[in-house]
């Protein structure tokens, strides 16, 4: 039987007809992360949709399902560049479009849905009219649909954890279990008593902006490995502070000193399952290796919790792949318009980012 495939109209009263059923296809994600939250979807599209000479955004909220149960859900946008003119670049892209603020992006789906969904979908793009390429991401690395073209790859590393902290930090690799004696050895050694405090809702929200401080304060570091300041476009912090504070799963770490916070990570807790998320620190710590205490103390906290794994987040760099995590692959890539003026558009705006490389 074919999947059917709906479009849920920008209004309040559509977004609410599907919230119930997207939290419980939300929790049945085998690797749970904040992205496809209802809630970070409709708060991303509130914060960031836009409608601007440069680029018009339009909803394009996809639910597919078998029957009556709802197998897939696909939050997309429909990005008109130049966003006021008759003649303008149609890209349908999925929701964080933005300064990787949404670390992973595409379709929900339900475990076991994932292929067959995505096929699904780019068939029923393709009779649609009104755009010119579809962004895609977040594709199986398995049998992609034929009509996208694959670009690239992106990796989310997930560490296994145990049931005791003890054995856990005992089995890590050698140059992990010398890099943590020495950060809690070095702060001993010069009197710096420490403490870690977690924090959720409104407190967490609340002490958001010494995180991000903290963050941009990394980020302009001279001398140092550079960090993208994903809080510099001015919708980031009043769009994660509007999510945290309403989120039941928003935890964020705090390492102080002396009643100094000197280094901070956000993360999502869920059942089974930690996701670390944006952190910061102050440089003038950075001799102590602060961000690896408050890392192994959020692997602590997660042990103590019953949590059975710790997600990382992307990217594959070397504070992540020395923990020997497991990296969970999907595609991205580019399904063009069968229609003439879909490759000369595409070309053209993919010109344009190149000399001027915008945010989305």
């Amino acid at each position: 039987m074919a999947l059917t495939i709906a479009q849920i109209a920008d209004t309040d009263a559509g977004w609410a007809s599907i919230e119930p059923s997207w939290r419980a296809l939300d929790a049945r994600r085998p690797v749970r992360v904040p992205f496809t939250d209802p809630d970070w979807c409709r708060l991303w599209w509130r914060h960031h949709r836009r409608d601007t000479l440069r680029a018009h955004d339009e909803l394009r909220l996809f639910t597919l399902s078998d029957g009556p149960e709802l197998v897939a859900i696909a939050p997309m946008m429909l990005t008109r560049r130049p966003g006021r003119l008759p003649l303008s670049a149609r890209e349908l892209q999925f929701f964080g479009a933005d300064r990787n603020l949404t670390e992973l992006r595409g379709m929900l789906a339900a475990p076991g849905w994932e292929g067959r969904a995505a096929h699904a979908l780019s068939a029923h793009l393709a009779s649609l009219a009104g755009w010119d390429w579809v962004q895609w991401h977040g594709l199986p690395a398995e049998d992609p649909p034929p009509a996208i073209r694959i670009a690239h790859t992106t990796q989310d590393f997930v560490l296994p954890l145990g049931s005791d902290w003890t054995a856990f930090r005992r089995g890590l690799p050698r140059n992990i279990r010398e890099s943590l004696r020495k950060c809690y050895n070095s702060l001993e050694r010069d009197g710096h008593g420490w403490n870690l405090r977690v924090q959720q809702g409104p407190d967490a929200a609340n002490a958001l902006p010494q995180l991000i401080a903290l963050h941009q304060r990394r980020a302009r570091q001279v001398g140092m490995k550079a960090h993208i300041d994903i809080f510099a476009d001015p919708r980031a912090p009043g769009f994660l502070t509007d999510f945290v504070r309403q989120a039941s799963t928003a935890r964020l770490f705090t390492l102080e000193i002396g009643g100094q916070a000197v280094a901070m990570r956000l993360g999502f807790a869920y059942d089974d399952e930690l996701y670390l998320y944006y952190s910061g620190y102050d440089p003038a710590w950075a001799q102590y290796s602060v961000m690896t205490t408050v890392l192994s103390e959020a692997l602590r906290w997660a042990i103590g919790q019953g949590m059975g794994r710790v997600n990382l987040s992307t990217g594959a760099n070397v504070s992540k792949l020395r923990w020997r995590p497991v990296a969970i692959e999907t595609r991205s890539g580019t399904q063009l318009s069968s229609r003439r003026r879909a490759r000369l558009a595409n070309g053209v705006v993919r010109a344009l980012r190149q000399i001027v490389r915008p945010t989305s």
